[in-house]
């Protein structure tokens, strides 16, 4: 079937336009689909309990957005059911 004349001038048009950026889409899926899975990249559990957990330090902690309205949520983030149990907050 044939398009319409107008309608396939807009689309060449567009085809035109978007080139390039979809061909640097088009290679950032090609890297994308080459690359391991994240928990081929992650390491085994057993690296991962070996590391020193890390610390705030005390200058950022007091920084850290307190008294910007994060303390108003607490309770619905105490509340909150986890995202296998529906994520919901209405309890």
């Amino acid at each position: 079937m044939k398009l319409h004349a107008t309608l396939e001038a807009v689309t060449q048009r567009i085809r035109q336009r978007s080139q390039q950026t979809r061909s640097h889409y088009l290679a950032r899926l090609a890297l994308a689909a080459d690359r391991k899975p994240g928990s081929e990249q992650l390491g085994c559990a057993t690296e991962w309990a070996a590391r020193e957990a890390a610390s705030m330090p005390e200058g950022l902690r007091a920084a850290n957005a307190i008294g910007m309205g994060r303390e108003l949520f607490a309770a619905m983030r105490r509340n909150a059911l986890t995202a296998e149990a529906g994520a919901c907050s209405w309890l």
